[in-house]
């Protein structure tokens, strides 16, 4: 099975990263069994000035439901 992950890290001051988390997700992922086929980092500003769809329907192209 594919999954795609996001990383995003809302506070700096608590020690997390979004290579922390990207390597956690990865890690998550490959004990389940799954395939990583895209990653996704949040980037501050740019998301606030884009208004698009959900990140889950946005990554995997299917309802967010379905996840």
């Amino acid at each position: 099975m594919r999954a795609a992950i996001y990383a995003r890290v809302s506070t700096k001051d608590k020690g997390q990263t979004n290579e922390n988390q990207l390597r956690e997700l990865r890690d998550f992922a490959q004990r389940l069994g799954y395939t990583i086929y895209k990653e996704r980092i949040h980037r501050p500003g740019k998301w606030r000035q884009r208004r698009t769809t959900p990140v889950p329907t946005a990554l995997c192209g299917c309802p967010s439901a379905a996840l």
